[in-house]
């Protein structure tokens, strides 16, 4: 099941298990943020649109907030697919100045 669409990587559960346990993380990671979007929603998934929902996601966060890549490093979606947004030794964008990543130090 396994699907790559530019710099996206889109694994079934298993798939993403064996892909996490390979991984060499470099960084410290004190908190998982769990974050919903607005749009798209859960309501806007038909079950084959995982790439045009996390380019949508992409193009949002560089052309709306002007950050340099997508927010998240992780997506799930309803089917239980995880997809793979960007290198896990990033902190991910939406919390590089929240308050919770002040708090961590």
């Amino acid at each position: 099941m396994k699907k790559t669409q530019d710099n996206f990587i889109l694994m079934d559960i298993e798939e993403f298990s064996k892909w996490i346990r390979d991984q060499n993380i470099n960084r410290s990671i004190k908190l998982i943020q769990n974050h919903h979007t607005a749009i798209p929603s859960y309501e806007h998934f038909n079950g084959s649109n995982h790439f045009k929902s996390l380019v949508s996601m992409r193009n949002y966060h560089g052309k709306t907030n002007r950050w340099s890549d997508i927010a998240q490093n992780l997506t799930t979606f309803p089917d239980g697919t995880v997809a793979v947004c960007r290198s896990l030794n990033n902190t991910p964008a939406g919390i590089k100045r929240s308050k919770h990543r002040r708090n961590m130090h």
